[in-house]
């Protein structure tokens, strides 16, 4: 969390409730890190586990016990030099050698990397361009060598081999449901009161140790780019940790937008506000302009400067510099200025193209919505780690502009590899006649995937592989036949409420609030607390399960649900699953209702050029 931003130390340690990000409590919550630990561990036998039962002091002087042997494999080494405290999941010791393995849940494909090296003699790990580290792998190289860091203050004279231990995509898992065979468990540690999670394989050892889909891969070179670096930092928080509790300053910026620390809770301390002061409280605010971070075209560095001067309004943003780099006014800069300009007239704006593009749409009008997942640990046998699973699509369609929309769904409930019925009962729906809509390129893309998934695995089916296929051509000829809500918000239309998102929530809620014809013809989803009109999304139902009141209201949740239900995470009553199944289906819905309520209102706000061109297309 400091490397992201070192004042954050201040606030963790001090205790600010913080905001954890949302694919990090999904992994958490499915358990995948632990499942990978467990067969990681299984790779080493002869290693001695070091739980957390006892202070972290006492595990690791007893860690240096056992490696004052010549020969000693250690499973979760706690280490702890000169105020830093590292835990290694595997660490082997061979005379003055020591194998560092940190096992990771991150997607790592060793035939890309064969590849990468050919091409510039670069693995995956540095940047494409230059020498340097990939950004998208810095944090987790860091941690290791944060741990080679520490083990070599301990031991100056050995040589340190580090390796990473992850998922590769180029392997396939052979287990049948991998996951009902372990068992997860959680226990208090007597000594801190905090709750212990360890997963415990109850199948085979052996089967785990012989086939699995971890691959072991050096980071020397790696390591040794970044120890430098990772040594400063470490010292540096280190000695902000003395006491007194000193906050390591850094300098406001656009990534403050990213900051954990935004509680609104006025009962708790928020890290943001204390950094921000009055700055906070200025709206809009410069941080809600899109893409903010390339504003200033040449000087990128434009937002940065003007947050330094207390200049955080997003009026206070310089027009004449929303340009690219060349100097010319691209998409990106075009919306900014739709965005300031309609935000200061606090007006709604609707493109003169709008009304032609939407009379173009040929009914029937199918709005649909998936909801998928890639999971670090497979979940059906004959998948690779990270495959995409597509376990559920809503569909509202609308026959003619004059009837209400028809909705249908498929959600998979069985421990079986979902994909092909996922595709082959929205052929079914959708047919070859209409337009379809999607809100993002996301739906295109899991398609597309599932016809490359068909040829991998065989799958014999000529009508589906067919309608992928047409699918696919349509996209690229950019047919009418597809149609991508969310590009055309971006190009098209902007309102205030929505800053400078243009997600369907985002949208649905801020024509939510002012079409007062939604709020009467879907009373459902209409909810009034204290004066202030909920999203539809805020308003959706809420389930009891047990002993908790749940609901699903973005995509995490819905994935966290769907392997809730699939594993019986919460026990194998029917009703639990039930509960979660509704959960799941009534999110969906409402994400394909909200993409109908918005083409009804931008086709109200087109004006009567797009109604009448959608009733002549009609016919």
């Amino acid at each position: 969390m400091a490397r992201t931003c070192a004042t954050k130390l201040f606030y963790r340690k001090r205790g600010y409730p913080f905001v954890e990000d949302e694919y990090d409590k999904f992994e958490r919550f499915s358990h995948s890190g632990l499942i990978i630990q467990t067969i990681a561990r299984s790779l080493y036998p002869e290693g001695e586990e070091l739980g957390l039962d006892l202070e972290i002091e006492e595990t690791a002087q007893r860690a240096m016990r056992i490696l004052s042997h010549d020969e000693a494999t250690l499973i979760g080494a706690s280490l702890i030099s000169a105020g830093k405290y590292a835990r290694i999941d595997i660490l082997r010791k061979r005379g003055n050698d020591f194998e560092l393995i940190d096992a990771k849940a991150r997607a790592y494909d060793s035939h890309e990397n064969a590849r990468a090296m050919e091409r510039n003699g670069r693995n995956l790990f540095w940047s494409k361009r230059q020498p340097s580290i990939a950004t998208h792998w810095r944090a987790d190289l860091e941690d290791v060598t944060f741990q080679v860091v520490v083990l070599r203050e301990l031991y100056p004279n050995a040589r340190i081999w580090p390796f990473l231990l992850m998922p590769d995509k180029a392997k396939v898992a052979s287990f049948n449901s991998i996951y009902s065979q372990f068992e997860i468990r959680h226990e208090m540690l007597p000594h801190s009161g905090r709750q212990q999670i360890s997963a415990n394989f109850k199948g085979d050892p052996s089967a785990l140790h012989n086939d699995h889909f971890l691959t072991l891969v050096s980071v020397q070179k790696e390591v040794e780019e970044l120890v430098s670096s990772v040594r400063q930092a470490a010292a540096e928080y280190v000695e902000s940790l003395q006491r007194p509790l000193q906050k390591i300053k850094v300098s406001l910026s656009v990534g403050c937008r990213e900051c954990e620390f935004q509680s609104t809770a006025p009962s708790f301390a928020s890290g943001f506000q204390e950094c921000w002061q009055g700055l906070a409280r200025v709206s809009p605010n410069i941080l809600d302009l899109y893409h903010v971070s390339d504003a200033g075209g040449r000087d990128r560095s434009l937002s940065d400067a003007l947050i330094r001067r207390g200049r955080v309004s997003l009026f206070d943003m310089p027009k004449k510099y929303l340009t690219r780099v060349n100097g010319s006014v691209g998409s990106i800069n075009k919306r900014q200025l739709v965005q300031i300009k309609n935000t200061q007239n606090g007006t709604e704006w609707v493109s003169n193209e709008l009304a032609e593009i939407l009379g173009r749409l040929k009914f029937p009008l199918h709005f649909i919505d998936f909801e998928t997942t890639t999971p670090a640990v497979p979940y059906f046998p004959d998948t690779h780690p990270f495959d995409t699973v597509a376990f559920q699509w809503s569909c509202h369609t609308l026959r003619s502009p004059y009837l209400l929309p028809e909705h249908s769904e498929w959600l998979s409930s069985s421990d079986t590899f979902p994909n092909f019925e996922f595709a082959k009962s929205l052929m079914r729906q959708l047919g070859t006649n209409g337009t379809i809509l999607t809100w993002s390129s996301h739906e295109l893309a899991i398609l597309k995937s599932i016809l490359r998934q068909m040829k991998e695995r065989s799958h014999q089916d000529d009508a589906l592989k067919n309608w992928l296929s047409d699918l696919n051509q349509a996209k690229e000829e950019n047919s009418d036949r597809l149609v991508d809500m969310n590009q055309l918000c971006l190009n098209h239309y902007f309102h205030p409420f929505m800053k400078g998102s243009t997600s369907v929530k985002k949208v649905c809620e801020a024509i939510w609030q002012t079409s007062p014809f939604l709020n009467t013809e879907s009373p459902e989803y209409y909810v009034k607390i204290d004066g202030r009109i909920l999203s539809p999304y805020e308003a959706l139902p809420h389930l009891e399960i047990n002993g908790n009141h749940v609901a699903v209201t973005e995509g995490i949740g819905a994935i966290r649900a769907y392997h809730t239900m699939l594993f019986s995470l919460e026990g194998d009553d029917p009703g639990t699953r039930t509960r979660w199944r509704q959960l799941l289906l009534q999110y969906c819905k409402l994400d394909t209702l909200a993409m109908v309520w918005i083409w009804r209102h931008w086709t109200d706000r087109a004006g009567p050029e797009a109604k009448s061109a959608t009733r002549q297309n009609f016919g």
